[in-house]
């Protein structure tokens, strides 16, 4: 059987102890900051998703409001009224019956549409958008040249009711395509069906890598607002829209951000990821229901919302926030990939084994000191007590503190006390001091109670020999008489 020693014994109860401290108290501190970093990514990619949210709607309310508001002016109505054959009667009309007030304030329906795309709309913004050009005599082609510059805008196009071109302002000016149907251009389908009854915003379309979308809001008559005259279509650049998408602030260096359009069964993303070139986005466009990976962008597309761990594209795990943009019915998720998370409870994980390995190192000098400390007078009793066991007493142990080792040492210097007064007083005994004087350690002391019970009987068993012997040789002596009388009575005389 392995002998163990106490001096291993108490190492390796300190180090079990602390060991076991170490890693509890890791354990919580682990746990609880890996909740800490988790939860502060977590609001990071909230507080990202709901700032690009509010910049997209924004940004596309700005236009509702803005194509809104464009429908109403003189210019815009004119035109549709004196190149469209559908409605010519109608402006006839409204030419008779027009009133003077109504003349003054038509003349100022020219509207200076510019405002800052990058703040909520409020109604203060909402008075900015209608403050008035007060030159009565602005034509289209001026009013629209304005709104292509303050809203970077691609191209402006104005329709009949029937989707027939009537006007262009933009790239598309010098193409021969006036009197030809909007329905050429048109990838989406309803912008024409759609903007009659209200403002609409297509779906997204690339050419290259640049991506635009169609607004389109109806154009109505003024006198009648339930009959449409046309429709005012907006060719919007979405360049504000992926620069927001693709800035990565506060995303760390695995965040990105998707937008995603529902289709039914299927969806798709409407920008490309992070460190996604055009041709991969090309080909990963398309979002299927059901389906594992991206399950979270599909999710934001038919416009739920939720967080959690789900897997990306690429089948790497991701922290993920999704949400819907009302105004275009586009899903928004924000994501980070859980590697990242994993960074920084690495290098805490790290540091916990460091300075655990440390602690628990100190911890082994301490506990070896401790038990030298602890061990050497232990030592110094087991060698004491060794001698005892073999007859022998020793010098007297010098006494150490106040503890119980000390105690101890007081307890076996009394003992070898005792068994020196013991010793001395059986030797006195064995050279016939019966008169040696002792006392026993305690009325319980077996061993100086039994010398002093032996003392009493050899002392009493050698009176009594003592005794014996006496009558014994006064016997003999007596016995002896006679002979000598016998063999001396001849010969004795009185006086001899």
């Amino acid at each position: 059987m392995i002998k163990i020693g106490i001096q291993f014994k108490i190492v390796l109860l300190v180090l079990g102890v602390v060991i076991l401290s170490v890693s509890a108290i890791s354990w919580i501190a682990f746990d609880y900051n890996q909740r800490i970093i988790e939860q502060r990514y977590r609001e990071s990619l909230e507080a990202v998703a709901e700032l690009k949210s509010r910049k997209i709607e924004t940004f596309f309310q700005a236009f509702a409001v803005n194509i809104q508001f464009g429908t109403q002016l003189k210019a815009v109505r004119e035109k549709i009224l004196q190149d469209s054959p559908l409605v010519k009667d109608a402006f006839i009309r409204q030419i008779t019956n027009a009133s003077s007030a109504d003349s003054v304030r038509a003349s100022n329906d020219s509207l200076l549409l510019a405002v800052d795309t990058l703040s909520l709309i409020t109604n203060e913004q909402v008075a900015q958008i209608k403050e008035v050009v007060l030159n009565e005599n602005e034509d289209l082609e001026s009013l629209f040249s304005k709104l292509l510059t303050n809203y970077n805008l691609n191209n402006i196009y104005l329709t009949d009711a029937e989707g027939t071109l009537l006007f262009v302002e933009g790239k598309n000016r010098e193409k021969a395509i006036i009197g030809q149907s909007f329905s050429n251009l048109d990838k989406d389908g309803n912008t024409i069906a759609v903007g009659r009854d209200s403002v609409y915003f297509s779906n997204v379309f690339f050419e290259g890598e640049k991506a635009y979308l169609f607004a389109s809001a109806p154009v109505r008559d003024k006198n009648k607002p339930e009959d449409v005259l046309g429709v005012l279509i907006y060719d919007i650049d979405l360049r504000y829209i992926y620069e927001a998408a693709l800035d990565t602030t506060g995303l760390g260096k695995t965040g990105e951000l998707q937008l995603t359009k529902d289709f039914g069964n299927t969806g798709l993303r409407l920008n490309p990821g992070r460190k996604e070139n055009w041709v991969d986005f090309s080909q990963k466009r398309t979002l299927k229901l059901g389906q594992r990976q991206g399950q979270h962008l599909m999710a934001s597309a038919k416009g739920e919302e939720g967080e959690g761990m789900v897997q990306d594209l690429n089948g790497n795990t991701v922290l993920a926030i999704w949400k819907n943009v009302p105004v275009v019915d586009w899903g928004l998720s924000v994501q980070i990939q859980a590697e990242e998370l994993a960074t920084p409870m690495r290098e805490l994980l790290f540091l916990l084994f460091f300075y655990g390995f440390i602690v628990v190192l100190v911890s082994l000098v301490f506990a070896l000191l401790f038990s030298q400390l602890l061990t050497r007078p232990l030592l110094r009793l087991r060698e004491f007590v060794n001698l005892l066991s073999r007859g022998t007493l020793p010098t007297k142990l010098t006494q150490g503190g106040r503890d119980e080792i000390g105690e101890m040492s007081r307890q076996l210097n009394e003992l070898v006390d005792n068994l020196r007064r013991t010793a001395h007083f059986a030797n006195q005994i064995g050279q016939g001091n019966f008169e040696a004087e002792f006392q026993p350690a305690s009325a319980r002391d077996i061993l100086g109670l039994s010398l002093l019970s032996m003392r009493d009987s050899i002392r009493q068993s050698a009176e009594r020999d003592d005794e014996r012997g006496w009558i014994v040789t006064g016997l003999a002596e007596i016995g002896d008489i006679p002979t000598f009388y016998h063999h001396h009575r001849g010969a004795w005389r009185p006086g001899l």
